[in-house]
């Protein structure tokens, strides 16, 4: 991943550029959900997930409702986001599913680029 824009954005406001290397955009809002318990540490289970929930997509074919997200990076919660993926084989069938396993993360090499929105349906 390696634009993070500061203003919020209309998908006519992405570059060009940004949107010929994803094969997926989408609008999303990135929330936190219980799931699964994890081990942080070696001792604390943690139950709460953070990912972002599909509100529209605007290029390529995404059947899931939630796209979960590991890092390091935490954004704003209830926020409107573009989300640019190009995802590998391994990921577009794991993004071919309806629900995504909150401990199946996205990793970061599969991010284009995660831009503020402004929210539009």
């Amino acid at each position: 991943m390696n634009t993070h824009a500061q203003k919020t954005l209309h998908y006519d406001d992405i570059a060009d550029s940004l949107k010929n290397k994803a094969e997926i955009i989408f609008l999303g809002k990135y929330k936190g959900y219980r799931g699964a318990g994890f081990r942080s540490h070696g001792r604390n289970i943690h139950r709460l997930h953070h990912g972002f929930e599909v509100v529209k997509v605007m290029k390529g074919d995404l059947k899931t409702k939630n796209v979960p997200r590991g890092g390091l990076k935490y954004y704003k919660t209830y926020q409107y986001y573009w989300v640019l993926l190009s995802p590998s084989q391994s990921m577009r069938q794991l993004l071919s599913q309806k629900l995504i396993d909150p401990a199946k993360w996205i990793k970061e090499e599969n991010f284009v680029a995660i831009l503020p929105a402004k929210a539009e349906k």
